[in-house]
């Protein structure tokens, strides 16, 4: 049993917060939709993503993704 959020978990969240699709930080991300899904669902980070565009799309800090 997780008791705590992993980075997918509060990515999802902040997307949905911002009123923005899964494609949409896909894109921003550099990833294709099905991996950017995947990641949302367990954690599991693609490689090459671009985490400042994630950040700057979502409000958030790079450096805490």
């Amino acid at each position: 049993m997780q008791l705590e959020d992993h980075a997918g978990d509060v990515v999802a969240k902040a997307r949905q917060h911002a009123g923005l699709e899964l494609d949409q930080v896909a894109a921003a991300a550099g990833v294709d939709a099905g991996q950017w899904r995947r990641f949302e669902s367990d954690g599991r980070t693609p490689e090459g993503v671009n985490w400042t565009a994630v950040a700057g799309l979502l409000g958030l800090d790079a450096a805490k993704l």
